[in-house]
């Protein structure tokens, strides 16, 4: 997220925006020992989340470490999600999403800390990954499937104008789509967007079978 864009595409590196070669190593957040309670809570509290209703294992969460002033940050690998220890604080992190929000980048994240809004967004594309791996397709094919069929319960014509309606980051890729509008349903539940709501319907459909233990790791 360059202080409004996330990464994430399938692939074994992170997309989106994100520079592999900004990032310098990573570690296993789940372990760290210098991470403050209140934002390991936010982290570990959504990955839970999404673990009860969709079977992801999170052992492979990260927190990146980049070069300074890139921006990012989160990303998803299509291993993992990490996140950029620039911006790894709570109150940090409400501090930049909520620009975001305010400009129109991002959905709300209601109820959510900026933190669990960025979280849920790459677990987001952790989720659309499963659903490609299922169809032996791209994510990013994947997605396009996903957003399309979403569209027919809408009455909207044109994909730009559906996904104008979640955020301005909604319209870089259907793969982004998919991610905004989970982690606006995730946020703001009732009060998520329509367009947002006709997404997670349809990508609550492709994961009604819960995936095999362990196929990814988070």
């Amino acid at each position: 997220m360059a202080k409004g864009s996330r990464g994430g595409r399938r692939g074994g590196k992170p997309t989106g925006g994100v520079n592999p070669n900004d990032i310098k190593g990573t570690t296993n957040l789940l372990i760290d020992t210098d991470l403050d309670e209140i934002t390991r809570g936010e982290v570990t509290r959504t990955l839970k989340d999404f673990q009860d209703k969709y079977g992801l294992e999170y052992n492979n969460t990260r927190i990146a470490d980049m070069k300074s002033g890139t921006g990012v940050l989160a990303y998803y690998d299509g291993e993992g999600i990490a996140i950029n220890n620039e911006y790894l604080n709570s109150d940090t992190m409400n501090a930049v999403y909520k620009k975001c929000v305010e400009s129109g980048f991002h959905p709300s994240n209601g109820s959510k800390t900026g933190m669990e809004a960025v979280v849920s967004h790459e677990l987001g594309h952790a989720v659309n990954g499963i659903i490609a791996d299922r169809m032996g397709i791209s994510l990013d094919a994947s997605a396009d499937r996903i957003v399309n069929e979403a569209m027919k319960n809408t009455k909207h014509k044109t994909v730009s104008t559906f996904q104008s309606k979640i955020s301005g980051y909604a319209k870089q890729s259907y793969a982004e789509t998919v991610a905004e509008a989970m982690a606006d349903c995730y946020c703001n539940g009732k009060k998520a967007r329509s367009e947002s709501k006709a997404i997670q319907k349809v990508v609550d459909k492709y994961m009604k079978d819960k995936p095999i233990k362990g196929q990814t790791s988070l």
